[in-house]
């Protein structure tokens, strides 16, 4: 009987090379499929991998889709607890395909029909004390490095730790390293005596990266204490069933254990530099939160398409610009030059004024537009509706006389007067459509909009910078930019007389007073 062999490891280190976790998994599918008579038609290995999340796995749910094969008699593991570790009543649903396929499951020792009653029991059984099991592991791993936080042990492996310091599991001790504890020291010096930015002391001493420097100035250990502020929880959800981190939990007191080595930094000098860090990410996080200056931002686009992005630049003599996005990263760009900022938003400000402010201005531009869009479609859309009813009036009198010849008889002949008979509705309809949208954009509906339009910007000039960015997305859908100015303006307007109201010629210098 054919079989499939399965293997997994919880961690990518028992599958290591020299470790026996997958090594010692295959001898023992090799015994039981020699004690079963079975033939292994395929391997399957599973690194990494709870017992509690294999089903994530799309390696464990290919070997489980397998089992329909009905030449596979089931699958061969060297303990049931491979194929799971159930923690949860719905993670029993791994055994369910073999109860819906009816396989088996060999062991070395055993074999398992989860179909039967008995087969049944004993895979719950089996299955519930491997999940208690690892429940009861898991807490006592908890626990155990839990009581070595408290003894000023490192309770984790020493990745965990900064550069700088050693700690040694056989006798419990703890150690600075060299030349990196001698230089911590001399960071702690630089930012304090010459007011330095963590970036420049970085750069100057060769972190890398940079943000190294800044996570090693925010940990105590260099005080000769550690701070644990957090505790585990339950696991992020995972990718493909992969190991993933645990939660961080604040807890309701910090735990501070003392460490057996003589500080690197006193507890002042600390304290001086977290409250510099503390100021420097504050004012950072205050500057990305404020108000951006850049008014017509997110509405600019290029002449060839492209969004236009924004520059600041505070520096004495220097402007904010909107370049091109195909000039971002470091690209060719498509030659368009950058623009002052000051420049764009100034005249789309002027253009709101000179034209959404006054509703006679503005109606004459919806009329001009309007024109050239029913000229441009709905006149096309009813040209063709009429070519077509006068086609289908044409089929319908061939008909006629095809029928009344005996080229038809009833059945065919009713059935092509239907399609004429939709076919006509359809074109009715459209060019129906067509002309009342030329109908609704009246001269008098016109006048309503601008009207409309026109108080909604009336106070324009008056309101906050937030203000105007918020009315100008709400009604203005698209800027064009290039020859350095505004070519066409995009707006948000009600249909029937939704169009695109484009200025052209004007220029980005503010105009004559």
């Amino acid at each position: 009987m054919k079989a499939i062999g399965l293997c997994r490891v919880s961690t990518e280190e028992q599958a290591a090379e020299g470790r026996a976790g997958l090594l010692r998994q295959r001898e023992q599918i090799e015994l039981a499929a020699r004690r079963h008579g079975l033939e292994i038609l395929e391997m399957v290995e599973i690194t990494d991998v709870s017992g509690t999340m294999v089903e994530a796995n799309p390696e464990f749910r290919r070997a489980l889709n397998m089992l329909a094969d009905p030449s596979i008699g089931g699958v061969v593991v060297a303990d049931q607890d491979r194929i799971a570790r159930p923690d949860t009543f719905e993670a029993f649903g791994v055994f369910q395909p073999f109860v819906h396929y009816r396989k088996m499951i060999w062991t070395p020792s055993d074999v398992i029909d989860p179909s039967e009653d008995a087969g049944f029991l004993r895979v719950l059984l089996m299955g519930g004390m491997a999940g208690l099991d690892r429940r009861k592991i898991l807490r006592m791993t908890q626990q155990g490095k839990e009581t070595n936080r408290r003894r000023g042990r490192c309770a984790n492996a020493k990745i965990t730790l900064p550069q700088g310091v050693d700690f040694d599991f056989k006798t419990g001790r703890w150690s600075w390293v060299e030349p990196h504890a001698t230089r911590i020291k001399i960071v702690f010096q630089m930012i304090l005596s010459d007011n330095r930015s963590v970036l420049s002391v970085a750069r100057n001493l060769g972190y890398s990266p940079e943000r190294t420097l800044y996570n090693q100035l925010r940990n105590p250990i260099w005080t000769g204490r550690r701070i644990y502020s957090h505790r585990r929880g339950e696991k992020y959800p995972s990718v493909n069933g992969k190991q993933a981190d645990r939660r961080k939990i604040p807890r309701v007191e910090p735990l501070v254990v003392g460490i057996d080595l003589e500080p690197l930094v006193s507890m002042e000098d600390f304290s001086k530099v977290q409250e510099i860090l503390d100021g420097k990410r504050g004012r950072w996080v205050s500057s990305r939160t404020g108000e951006s200056r850049f008014e017509s931002s997110g509405l600019l686009f290029c002449s060839c398409g492209q969004p236009m992005y924004s520059k600041g630049d505070v520096r004495p003599g220097k402007h904010d610009l909107y370049f091109c996005r195909s000039r971002h990263p470091r690209g060719a760009g498509c030659g368009a030059p950058a623009m002052w900022r000051e420049h764009i938003d100034h005249t789309l400000t002027e253009l709101v004024k000179e034209i959404f402010t006054k509703p006679d201005a503005f109606r004459t531009l919806l009329e001009a537009v309007g024109r050239d869009q029913d000229d441009a479609s709905l006149n096309e859309e009813i040209r063709m509706a009429e070519t077509e009813l006068t086609r289908l009036q044409n089929e319908k009198r061939n008909l006629l006389r095809l029928a009344v010849k005996g080229a038809y008889d009833d059945a065919d002949e009713e059935r092509e007067r239907r399609r004429i008979d939709a076919e006509v509705r359809f074109w009715t309809s459209k060019r129906d459509g067509a002309k009342r949208q030329i109908a609704a954009a009246s001269t008098e509906s016109l006048r309503t909009l601008a009207g409309a339009i026109a108080s909604v910007f009336a106070e324009f000039e008056s309101l906050s910078l937030s203000d105007r960015k918020r009315l100008l997305r709400a009604h203005v859908a698209r800027v064009e930019v290039g020859r350095g100015g505004i070519t066409r303006v995009a707006l948000r307007l009600p249909a029937p007389v939704a169009t695109n109201c484009s200025r052209t010629g004007t220029d980005s210098s503010p105009p004559p007073a």
